[in-house]
């Protein structure tokens, strides 16, 4: 059976035709790079849809299969070159710390997070980046798209291992967030999926770019969410002129645990037949019916609310006496008391 071939993109065949009009694979031979302008690549396709990629498995056919990798240099110009512009993951902590957002917040949900700036507000909200970065009070400053500034680095060859130099000159760069503390400022890059690398520029632009404008450490850190999962990594350039110096410092995954009790935790035990057949067993032995449904959704949102259940008094008999309801009371306060725990012993870390 033969191998099936992957069909290619609309980026593929632009960059194909790029390749073949300016001989870029020739003066890359020649001289070790490849400098194409903004204007170049319109040509073909708009530049952010055909310069940007996050991992090497998005690379375009042609740059994957020459090792070549692709990094901006200013406003309108990239590098197109053989070097090292990737990192893999590599951090091995399995265990996860499990963490709570505040009782009073309304408008974050642990269970719903459609995207990198509610990740990162749910990391700040529930002190995770602090425990993680372990500062006591964090202020968020700047973020969004602005320029790097002028600096040089070394980067490593892909196939020589050799240092070449880059030089860089105002390029757009974009931070995520950051957050600055007493003794440092953190600098993060937020993605929303699992893989295997990234993209190291991501962590070393805005880490130039800010290293020189503050006394205090500046602290490049990486913030996957995926599946209920929060893993931060945090980075460190060991050689400030050198874009491959990066080593991973510290990892650590984390959960928020969802303390709020809504109406879908207490489900009634009846919709499983279970209450249907112990009332059935219990309904010549109690004086009134099976508990109802209105009652049951009374005391679930009574105790949701902290509030009193009302006309109590008016059918505890029948309820303490019922057997089933018995259980149904049970496990609702079985329910209320564990979250109230995690949600108490939250509140104390």
């Amino acid at each position: 059976m033969s191998e099936q071939i992957k069909p290619k993109s609309r980026n593929d065949r632009a960059w194909e035709a790029l390749f073949e009009k300016y001989d870029i694979l020739s003066h890359i031979e020649s001289h070790g790079k490849f400098i194409i302008s903004a204007s170049q690549i319109k040509e073909y396709r708009e530049p952010r849809l055909m310069a940007k990629f996050d991992h090497i498995i998005n690379l375009p056919h042609i740059f994957a299969k020459n090792q070549i990798a692709i990094l901006p240099v200013s406003r309108g110009d990239y590098m197109l070159s053989r070097f090292k512009a990737y990192q893999p993951f590599e951090g091995k902590n399995k265990s996860i710390t499990r963490i709570c957002l505040p009782a009073n917040l309304q408008s974050l949900n642990a269970n719903h997070i459609p995207s990198e700036a509610i990740a990162i507000n749910c990391a700040l909200a529930s002190g995770m980046l602090a425990d993680f970065l372990e500062e006591e009070v964090l202020y968020a400053t700047v973020s969004g798209r602005m320029g790097s500034g002028r600096f040089d680095f070394y980067i490593q060859n892909s196939l020589t291992k050799a240092p070449m130099t880059v030089s860089v000159n105002n390029s757009q760069i974009e931070i995520d967030a950051a957050f600055e503390g007493a003794y440092s400022l953190s600098l993060l890059e937020a993605k929303r999926d699992l893989s295997e690398d990234f993209l190291v520029r991501q962590l070393y632009y805005p880490y130039r770019a800010w290293k020189d404008r503050v006394s205090k450490k500046v602290r490049p850190v990486f913030l996957v969410y995926s599946n209920g999962i929060f893993s931060l990594y945090e980075y460190e350039f060991q050689d400030p002129d050198s874009y491959n110096s990066l080593v991973l410092l510290k990892h650590k995954n984390y959960s928020i645990d969802d303390t709020k009790i809504t109406l879908s935790d207490l489900q009634p035990p009846y919709e499983n037949g279970f209450y249907a057949g112990c009332a059935n067993d219990c309904r010549d032995y109690a004086e009134g019916g099976p508990l109802q449904g209105w009652e049951y959704e009374h005391i679930c949102a009574a105790l949701i609310h902290n509030q009193r259940v009302d006309k109590l008094d008016v059918w505890i008999n029948r309820v303490i006496f019922h057997t089933a309801s018995i259980f149904v009371i049970f496990s609702i306060g079985m329910i209320f008391i564990r979250k109230k725990i995690t949600a108490i012993s939250c509140s104390k870390k």
